[in-house]
């Protein structure tokens, strides 16, 4: 099993406070590039020190960047309704995960987020983990591991779409993860932008 190694080197760790800090204390602060701008055709390109991507035009979503982890997010708000997309390249850092193949880190990472929010969130009355589905995906040309899933109390909703990608079957130096939530009041609907979220990542490209 992986799952020690992967909670020890620290690759299922961006994943789950990305989740759990958005529902509860929203966006953390990063370094501000592009806020209060729309995308155009001339600047809607997102260089970040390892990847790159195009994030969507004229949808009113604000980029934040955090260059030291590779982390940046878009935000899109129509208040009381939060959209992100979040995306970072997590580095491998142990021997064990290097050697294991993309599908055994995946299954380890998507099953640690589901225990740690079962024990962090459930189990502390905090909020209801719904309709967990894990499966793989193409976009454009890449496959990504994936996770559906719902985060409800009696005042917000939050679906979320965890979308994992390895360069290769197995020896991966690194992997990309990337988050799309939408944050509703309990009473409310949400429109859904999961194809920006699509489109983010059929123009992913690495350095």
């Amino acid at each position: 099993m992986l799952q020690r190694q992967v909670n020890a080197s620290g690759s299922g760790i961006l994943g789950l406070f990305a989740v759990y800090l958005f529902l509860f204390s929203g966006c953390a602060t990063f370094k501000t590039v592009l806020t209060g701008t729309i995308p155009t055709p001339n600047n809607n390109h997102v260089q970040m020190p390892g990847y790159s991507f195009a994030r969507p035009p004229d949808q009113g979503w604000r980029l934040e960047r955090d260059d030291s982890r590779d982390y940046a997010i878009l935000t899109k708000r129509i208040e009381p309704v939060v959209w992100q997309i979040r995306t970072y390249k997590n580095p491998v850092r142990s021997d064990v995960l290097v050697a294991a193949t993309a599908k055994e880190i995946a299954d380890d990472f998507r099953k640690l987020q589901v225990v740690n929010m079962t024990e962090e969130g459930v189990n502390k009355g905090l909020y209801e983990l719904r309709d967990v589905e894990m499966g793989e995906e193409i976009v454009g040309e890449k496959k990504f591991y994936t996770m559906e899933h719902v985060i409800f109390n009696q005042e917000l909703v939050q679906k979320v779409s965890t979308y994992l990608y390895f360069p290769q079957p197995a020896n991966n130096q690194f992997f990309f993860v990337a988050l799309y939530f939408e944050k509703t009041p309990s009473n409310a609907n949400a429109k859904s932008y999961r194809q920006d979220f699509l489109n983010v990542l059929a123009n992913l490209t690495f350095k």
